[in-house]
C-alpha cells in the first residue's frame, strides 16, 4: 500500500526522515554513546540561539530522500502532502519539549523572478528526465501542502521570491538552497544547520556552499562570490576566467571569509582588467 512506503521511510531518533532528524538531534544535543544509548548533554547547541528557520522544501527533499529506492514518486501527492504537514508538526513539537528558549519557524520560498533579480548570473537549468519528474512532483505536493494549511494561518511563512525575513536575532537556518544564506543580512547572527551531518556552519564557513568549494576557500559568502563560484541548485559557475580573475583580486586585496561586501566592491572596481570588473559590478556585491 501508498501509506506503507512513507511509514517504511528511514527514520531518526525522532520520528522524523533521518537527514531532518539528525539535524534536529544535532543542535538539541542528543548523542549516542558506545552502547547505543540516545541522551541529551546538558549544553545543547540551540541554547546559541533564539530563532530556527527551516526551509519546508528541504524536509520535504529530506522526507522523499528517506525512501528506498526513489520510489516516492508511487506515493500519491496529497499523501505526501500530509506527510509533510505532520513532519513539521513533529519538528515544532520536538523544539517545544526539548528546548523551548529557540523558536522554530517554517517558511516557503518560491524562488521566482531569478533572471529579474540576477541578470547576469548563469542559472542552472533542471532539463534531466530524474530532475523534471522530482521537479513536477514537488510542485503538486506543495501546492497539495498550501491547500492543507489554508486554514491554519500562522502555521509557516511565504516568501514569493526569496527568503528576507524580518528577525534581527540569532538563528540558524536549515536549507539546502544556498541562496537562502544571502538572507544573512536580515538578522544579527546567522549559522547553517546542515540535513543529515547536523553540523552548524557559521558566515566564514559558508564558502562549502560554492559549486567547487575549493575555489572558493576563504572568500566571503554574498550575491557576487555566489554567482562567481555558483553552487548546487540555482546558479552555474562563471567561465574560468571569471573565476580566476576574482581569486586573482582576493588574494592581492587581501581578501577573507569575513570581508565586507564594500570592500569586495571596492576591490573589484580596481581590476586591471576593466571588462571583466564592469561584469562583476554588474552582478552586485
Amino acid at each position: 500500500m501508498v501509506s506503507s512506503l512513507i511509514g517504511t521511510r528511514t527514520l531518526g531518533h525522532f520520528p522524523l526522515s533521518i537527514g531532518t532528524s539528525l539535524a534536529v538531534q544535532e543542535v538539541l544535543g542528543f548523542k549516542t554513546d558506545e552502547n547505543g544509548k540516545v541522551t541529551q548533554v546538558k549544553h545543547q547547541p540551540s541554547r546559541n540561539y533564539r530563532e530556527i528557520w527551516i526551509n519546508i522544501r528541504t524536509v520535504l527533499r529530506n522526507l522523499l530522500g528517506a525512501i528506498e529506492g526513489d520510489l516516492y514518486h508511487s506515493v500519491s501527492e496529497t499523501e505526501m502532502a500530509t506527510a509533510l504537514v505532520e513532519e513539521l508538526s513533529q519538528i515544532q513539537y520536538i523544539f517545544g519539549t526539548y528546548d523551548s528558549t529557540i523558536e522554530p519557524h517554517m517558511y516557503l520560498c518560491q524562488y521566482r523572478d531569478f533572471k529579474r533579480e540576477y541578470p547576469a548570473a548563469l542559472i542552472r537549468e533542471r532539463t534531466t528526465p530524474k530532475q523534471l519528474l522530482y521537479d513536477d512532483y514537488e510542485r503538486v505536493v506543495l501546492k497539495e501542502f498550501e491547500r492543507l494549511l489554508a486554514t491554519t494561518p500562522g502555521a509557516y511563512q511565504q516568501f514569493p521570491s526569496f527568503f528576507t525575513p524580518k528577525s534581527g536575532r540569532d538563528a540558524l537556518l536549515v536549507s539546502h538552497h544556498a541562496v537562502d544564506l544571502l538572507g544573512w543580512l536580515h538578522f544579527r547572527k546567522l549559522a547553517l544547520l546542515e540535513s543529515h551531518t547536523g553540523a552548524i556552519k557559521e558566515r566564514f564557513e559558508w564558502s562549502s556552499k560554492f559549486a567547487s568549494s575549493r575555489d572558493g576557500v576563504n572568500l566571503p559568502f554574498n550575491r557576487l562570490t555566489l554567482q562567481v563560484f555558483g553552487d548546487s541548485t540555482h546558479f552555474k559557475p562563471q567561465p574560468l576566467g571569471i573565476r580566476r580573475a576574482v581569486l586573482e583580486a582576493a588574494k592581492q586585496f587581501r581578501w577573507t571569509a569575513m570581508t565586507s561586501r564594500e570592500m569586495v566592491r571596492n576591490g573589484v572596481s580596481r581590476m586591471a582588467n576593466k571588462d571583466i570588473s564592469k561584469h562583476l559590478l554588474m552582478l552586485g556585491v
